[in-house]
Parts: C-alpha cells; structure tokens; sequence
C-alpha cells in the first residue's frame, strides 16, 4: 500500500466516523493552480478547497504549517505570520512537502465534502 493509500484511509475513517458525506474522485496530476482543478471536477473555484505547506520564520519563530483555504482565496501572509507569533511566511518547496507530508504537490486524488 503507497503513502497516499494510507493517508486517503486516515482522512475517510475519520470522515466515516463523523458520519460526514463525502465523494472520491480520481484525476490526473494537475500542478499546483486551484483554477485547472476546479475545471477538471466541473465546480466553482470556490468550491474547491487548497492546502498550501508554509514555512513561517522570524520572532525567534521556525515552523512549518498547513493553511486549507477555499480555492478562490488568498493567503494573508502578515496576519498568517502573526498568528503563529512570526513577521514572515514563505511557501515550502515541492521536495519540503513531499518530505513533511508524503504527499506530491498537485497530487492526483480529490476528496469532495
């Protein structure tokens, strides 16, 4: 069983045991714009949602966080920061997701809510 098999299990054990209704759909990699997913499922792009791995620094602060937004969304970088007590954010790479998530940025599986 891949990585990814066993984070999709995580993620619809927790959701089946909420009782939430949910959808899986399977689609190629697409990269990383919210706008090429939302038109691949036939849905608004706010309708969609991002998850976006950060790298928030600065304030004696090194941390890493995962911001989910809907797709039509911007990232307040100051008042994200803030939050977590630093002055800065900047986004991981593709190697620091893969290696923190064991997930591949623009990945191919979808999970409707």
């Amino acid at each position: 069983m891949s990585s990814s098999d066993s984070i999709l299990r995580k993620i619809t054990t927790l959701l089946d045991n909420h009782h939430a209704r949910y959808e899986i759909m399977s689609h190629d990699a697409l990269g990383f714009t919210s706008d090429e997913v939302a038109q691949v499922r036939g849905v608004e792009l706010g309708q969609c949602s991002k998850a976006v791995v950060l790298k928030v620094k600065g304030n004696g602060v090194k941390k890493n966080v995962l911001a989910v937004l809907p797709g039509d969304e911007k990232i307040d970088g100051e008042k994200l920061a803030g939050f977590f007590g630093g002055k800065k954010i900047s986004f991981a790479t593709a190697e620091q997701v893969k290696a923190l998530t064991d997930c591949v940025p623009g990945g191919a599986g979808t999970l409707y809510l």
